[in-house]
C-alpha cells in the first residue's frame, strides 16, 4: 500500500490523506504483531533503504547532500518516517566512506592512514560478513593511528 500512496503523492501530486510520515512506525507495529520480518531492502519501509555502503555513492552523497538532498533518493526520509541517509562501513566502502566516519568521530588522519583504515574495514567486513559497528571502526582507527605514531 505504501508504494501506491508514495507514487501517487510524489509522481502525480495526489495526496489521499494518509499520514506518510508514520509508514515505518506503522509497518513495524503491524509486522511485529504478525511476527513477520520485513526485508531490509523493502521499498519505503525497509531498515536498510537509506544506508549507503558503496564508496562511489558515498562520495556522491557527501558532495550533494547539502544542496541537492533529493538527488540520490526519491523522497526525503522523514516523509515516510525513515532515518536520514547514512553512510555505513562494509566490504564495498571506499575512501569517501572513511572520510565521512573520520569526520563523524573527529579523527584527523593522513590519506595513507585512511587507506590503511579502509583496508582493515574491508577485511573485517569480509570476516564477519556484515557491516561494521562504530566500536569496530574506532578499534581500527586506534590500531592504524598507533602504528603511524610508532
Amino acid at each position: 500500500m505504501e508504494d501506491v500512496v508514495m507514487s501517487l503523492l510524489c509522481l502525480y501530486g495526489i495526496d489521499i490523506g494518509i499520514h506518510t510520515e508514520r509508514f515505518c512506525e506503522t509497518s513495524r507495529f503491524v509486522l511485529d504483531l504478525a511476527k513477520v520480518k520485513v526485508p531490509p531492502n523493502r521499498p519505503i519501509v525497509g531498515d536498510k533503504l537509506y544506508e549507503v555502503e558503496s564508496g562511489i555513492i558515498a562520495g556522491w552523497i557527501r558532495l550533494a547532500r547539502k544542496e541537492h538532498p533529493l538527488e540520490f533518493v526519491p523522497f526525503s526520509a522523514d516523509l515516510v518516517g525513515q532515518k536520514p541517509v547514512s553512510i555505513v562501513l562494509g566490504k564495498n566502502s571506499g575512501p569517501p566512506s572513511i572520510e565521512e566516519w573520520c569526520e563523524k568521530l573527529g579523527v584527523t588522519a593522513t590519506e595513507e592512514e585512511k587507506m590503511a583504515m579502509l583496508k582493515q574495514v574491508k577485511a573485517k567486513s569480509f570476516e564477519k560478513k556484515d557491516l561494521l559497528t562504530t566500536e569496530e571502526f574506532k578499534e581500527i582507527v586506534e590500531r592504524v593511528l598507533q602504528k603511524a605514531s610508532v
